[in-house]
């Protein structure tokens, strides 16, 4: 079978976001300084805006990661690390929303102390490169308006395992991918009924 490679998507939501929001609080800004003669709010307000920016930036701005799948499993690898998953370990692959993958981590993390919650978060989206906003640093309106952008739909594919565990990952082409997870762990298991 053919190797297909695949690249994780990067997206610009927190940053459009912001970029969104920006000009909003320095009208309220502006405002405020025409009613009250004091440029200390616009100041402040500008420099709420300067480090939302940058913080948006920051967590937009994610080590691409490439997923590599061939007949026997799927190689995952970015910088500093790199994981391979044999085609009999796969139990399914699915698309996935970012609402439905926070809501998904918090159910399997029911019960957990936060240490343990934390550290299964952090192996769930290990190879994501998509913020999926389980932390918000906008009280949840940022969260909110990212999970209404139609590109925000479906765009991540969550990869069961026979452990239990599971991965959320965020390739360029996901309905690509799930087809070929499908059919490697589909033609993988006929292989191992024959033998």
């Amino acid at each position: 079978m053919a190797i297909r490679k695949f690249h994780s998507r990067r997206v610009w939501h927190n940053t459009r976001v912001m970029l969104w929001l920006a000009p909003v609080m320095l009208l309220a800004g502006v405002i405020t300084v025409s009613l009250l003669n004091t440029f200390a709010v616009l100041l402040s307000i500008a420099g709420i805006c300067l480090v939302g920016t940058v913080v948006a930036l920051v967590r937009d701005v994610r080590k691409r990661f490439v997923y590599i799948l061939d007949s026997n499993g799927l190689h995952l690898e970015h910088d500093k690390e790199a994981e391979y998953i044999a085609m009999s370990d796969v139990v399914d692959a699915s698309l996935i929303d970012r609402a439905a993958a926070r809501e998904y981590i918090r159910a399997r993390s029911v019960g957990m102390d936060k240490a343990a919650a934390r550290e299964r978060y952090r192996n769930f989206v290990r190879f994501c490169s998509v913020d999926i906003g389980q932390t918000s640093l906008t009280l949840g309106l940022g969260r909110s308006l990212i999970d209404r952008l139609p590109e925000a739909r479906h765009d991540l594919l969550l990869m069961r395992l026979r452990d239990g565990s599971e991965m959320l990952l965020s390739p360029d082409y996901n309905q690509e991918m799930v087809t070929a997870l499908s059919r490697h762990a589909r033609n993988n298991k006929d292989r191992e009924g024959r033998s």
